[in-house]
């Protein structure tokens, strides 16, 4: 990776305020109570790679003992005021740095019988379908969703979760549709960011090519959001997309303990209290976290992605 292409790569990482919210829920500094393990710190790490104040080879070593330290907990992400996700910047020193994956070989297979399951909808249509979905029957359920409704879609080779300077790696195709609310965030930003050249009307959530009467809510259910979001525009567009499902049976949940390898007690305590049975998830992440929660706190709650309602 050249070394002038680090503004770009880490601009994101630019906007940080300096405020240090992120270190009071970030479990690496709470272990080593040192900056450089922080997630500011590592922030810190891409913003003096993308000003040329730091040299990657010469200062390796430290930059490795920094990144390892991330725990992937995304509590830094639910706190951050302007927006950024230090998560998404230390994989992003990951890759620069060359740093395997444990998991590459089993991940590698999972990605071999995906290709394999799903080869004839990688045809090309006008439309790009990307999930961020390992489930089978749920990405072919959307699939038939979006032929249903006149959005006859190829499925992106690859099961991905975007970063900004992933985006223009996009093939070209007249409308990219997603399943995962925070990869729609991501490319939102980016638009509206005149990072990519896509005309808005190119991005759409799955939900938004359906009439709101076709997703059918259980009667007690829950919506639940996260409120990290990239931009107030982003903000305004999700809510936007949104308010066309919202019913006397419907909430929205914008909890900031909602993230963490631990289970913050106000997390556990609010989800516990809440009258509604059924959760709906818009995202993979959301989905395999509160699965977790419930099943490690025995509440009688269950969750369910969007999709499975559509």
């Amino acid at each position: 990776m050249k070394k002038q292409n680090f503004d770009t790569i880490f601009c994101d990482a630019l906007k940080c305020n300096h405020c240090g919210l992120c270190l009071q829920n970030c479990p690496a500094y709470r272990e080593e109570k040192q900056e450089k393990f922080s997630p500011r710190g590592r922030v810190q790490i891409a913003c003096l790679l993308a000003k040329q104040k730091l040299n990657l080879k010469q200062d390796r070593k430290d930059i490795l003992e920094a990144v390892k330290t991330c725990k992937n907990c995304y509590n830094c992400a639910v706190l951050c005021p302007t927006g950024i996700v230090p998560q998404n910047i230390n994989e992003r020193l990951k890759n620069i740095l060359k740093i395997t994956p444990v998991t590459q070989n089993k991940s590698l297979f999972k990605n071999l019988i995906f290709k394999i399951y799903f080869r004839k909808f990688f045809k090309k249509t006008d439309n790009l379908f990307i999930t961020s979905s390992r489930n089978f029957k749920q990405i072919k359920q959307s699939l038939d969703l979006l032929k249903k409704n006149n959005f006859e879609s190829s499925l992106y080779k690859e099961s991905v979760c975007f970063t900004p300077y992933t985006i223009k790696k996009l093939p070209d195709f007249k409308t990219y549709i997603f399943d995962d609310i925070e990869n729609y965030r991501l490319i939102k930003n980016a638009f509206l960011d005149s990072k990519i050249k896509l005309d808005i009307k190119q991005i759409l959530f799955i939900t938004q090519i359906l009439e709101p009467k076709s997703v059918k809510l259980p009667e007690d259910s829950l919506i639940v959001l996260s409120n990290t979001y990239l931009t107030q525009e982003t903000k305004e567009e999700e809510m936007k997309l949104f308010e066309a499902f919202k019913n006397k049976t419907l909430n929205f949940v914008n909890n900031r303990y909602y993230y963490g390898p631990n289970f913050h007690p106000k997390t556990v305590e609010y989800l516990k209290n809440i009258p509604q049975k059924t959760l709906i998830t818009l995202s993979e992440r959301e989905n395999i976290f509160l699965k977790k929660l419930i099943k490690k706190y025995k509440f009688k709650k269950e969750v369910i992605p969007i999709q499975f309602l559509i």
